[in-house]
């Protein structure tokens, strides 16, 4: 398609691009600092404690804390941050750190049988259907989504595509057996980014070449939100 107006500048690719030194590279290094910082047995407590699985790690606080309802969003969070971040500056650390914690999460989703990977157990998404009080499971949800297709994309992780492809068959099997009606109760209810996440659940141009990652119409005219990630930009 030909451009209407003529493009004047182009993004370039986190790996083409390289500090020197200024307040911005300073900002970035304490970001690395922050980021190495963090244990990943504590970044995986909640999931595993959600899974079944054993884990003696002190929990985080904060968002983290093992009752808080958004709990695991931090997670996806990170997973971005490492794989943005090793792309910006190459350091395998954090292509090590990021790799660890998607291992982790394999486990959990392994353990967990269905594809479903969260910090918190499914009910949240039974409160969700019911139109029952919950804070924004499909957001945090989504969160972790963003961090694995980001693991993939920036680090080339195939295990991280593989938990995410998963993941992404579980959300859609979860909503395609509801109506459009209760889709729609749904919306009207929770009138906010915490839904948004099952129209953009199919990672349908992350190198997948399957057509089981293609929106169907229902998806795209029933969840009629904002999609807070472009994945055809981002996975090309």
């Amino acid at each position: 398609m030909k451009a209407v107006i003529p493009l004047k500048a182009w993004a370039f690719r986190l790996q083409d691009v390289r500090l020197l030194d200024s307040p911005f590279k300073h900002a970035m290094e304490l970001d690395r600092k922050y980021l190495l910082s963090l244990d990943e047995d504590r970044l995986l407590h909640n999931f595993r404690v959600n899974a079944g699985l054993p884990s003696s790690a002190k929990p985080l606080g904060g968002w983290e804390e093992p009752n808080g309802e958004l709990r695991g969003h931090s997670v996806g969070h990170y997973l971005t941050a490492c794989a943005m971040m090793y792309a910006s500056t190459g350091d395998e650390r954090l292509r090590e750190k990021g790799n660890a914690v998607v291992s982790g999460l394999a486990e959990c989703q392994v353990k967990m049988g269905s594809g479903y990977l969260s910090a918190y157990p499914e009910e949240f998404i039974d409160r969700v259907e019911a139109r029952r009080r919950v804070w924004a499971p499909y957001y945090t949800l989504h969160k972790i989504y963003a961090g694995l297709l980001d693991m993939y994309v920036y680090c080339d992780s195939r295990q991280a595509l593989e938990v995410c492809k998963k993941f992404a068959d579980w959300v859609i099997r979860r909503n395609e057996r509801l109506s459009d009606e209760q889709m729609q109760r749904m919306l009207d209810r929770y009138r906010s980014v915490s839904i948004t996440w099952p129209s953009s659940a199919r990672p349908r141009n992350a190198r997948t070449n399957s057509p089981a990652y293609t929106p169907t119409p229902r998806f795209r005219n029933s969840w009629a939100l904002p999609v807070s990630m472009n994945l055809r930009a981002r996975s090309g």
